[in-house]
């Protein structure tokens, strides 16, 4: 009576380690496993690190972010589910103020755009490669002039940009309805201060504060205004000649007023 119920019993083990094997064998299949690698290049004295999320239909595991640091590469291994094709995507989220550009590459057929790298009919044991370029993009800075008291006919006033961390660009030129504008690079995570100043002037006065301490981080831009208070010049008589025509003045002057007492 044992006998035919431990055959039965037998055989419900065999069928389940079968029945796992087979599990096993569908979602890892016994080739190499498929290779994404990731090659991040960028200044890491303007941006650490970034995320990167990867992605395939089809395999094990289906998705994983992790954070990459520059000029760096990260391998990402799959396990495709055996007899079926898979799709794979890899994307990165970057902090304002940068531009990213992407290139595909490897044994699938792939395709690099705004969405990032992208692989299409992925099979067991392929090798791919993803290239992710990152740069910053520049931040404007623009000073505009104003003139209090001026007849319309002043001339380009030259202006000085001064920022801490090295940066430094030429000097230009600016007056009312001529702005002029320094597109900054390099700018680190912390941001930089910058100032501008403008060449003095013995015919107007210059307000400078609104263009003091201005703080410039990766993708916001400042803008300030010069003012400028239009001044007119006293007329100096300093040479022998104006001193002459001056004395002379004097006396005429005086003669006509002596005349009037007689």
């Amino acid at each position: 009576m044992l006998q035919p119920v431990v055959r039965a019993f037998c055989c419900l083990v065999l069928l389940w380690t079968v029945a796992e094997n087979v599990v096993a064998q569908e979602i890892n299949d016994t080739g190499s496993p498929t290779t994404l690698t990731v090659n991040a290049s960028f200044d890491a004295s303007v941006l650490a690190d970034i995320e990167i999320t990867l992605l395939c239909t089809s395999a094990t595991p289906e998705r994983t972010t992790t954070r990459i640091e520059a000029n760096s590469e990260y391998e990402w291994s799959v396990n495709l589910f055996a007899g079926k094709l898979s799709y794979c995507q890899v994307y990165a989220a970057l902090p304002r103020g940068f531009s990213i550009e992407y290139r595909a590459g490897g044994d699938a057929s792939s395709k690099a755009d705004e969405n990032g790298c992208q692989y299409a009919e992925v099979v067991t044991g392929q090798l791919m490669l993803c290239r992710i370029n990152v740069t910053q993009d520049h931040v404007p800075l623009t000073v505009y002039k104003k003139w209090i008291g001026a007849s319309g006919d002043e001339g380009d006033v030259s202006v000085v940009l001064d920022c801490d961390g090295g940066v430094s660009e030429s000097p230009k030129f600016i007056n009312q309805g001529l702005p002029a504008t320094w597109q900054l690079g390099g700018i680190p995570p912390q941001g930089i201060t910058c100032s501008v100043s403008e060449t003095p002037g013995d015919t107007f006065v210059s307000d400078e504060s609104d263009c003091k301490e201005l703080l410039l981080v990766a993708g916001r831009g400042e803008a300030c205004t010069m003012v400028n208070t239009k001044v007119v010049k006293r007329i100096e008589m300093l040479n022998r000649y104006g001193k002459i025509i001056m004395i002379l003045v004097m006396l005429s002057a005086g003669l006509i007023a002596v005349r009037r007492y007689v």
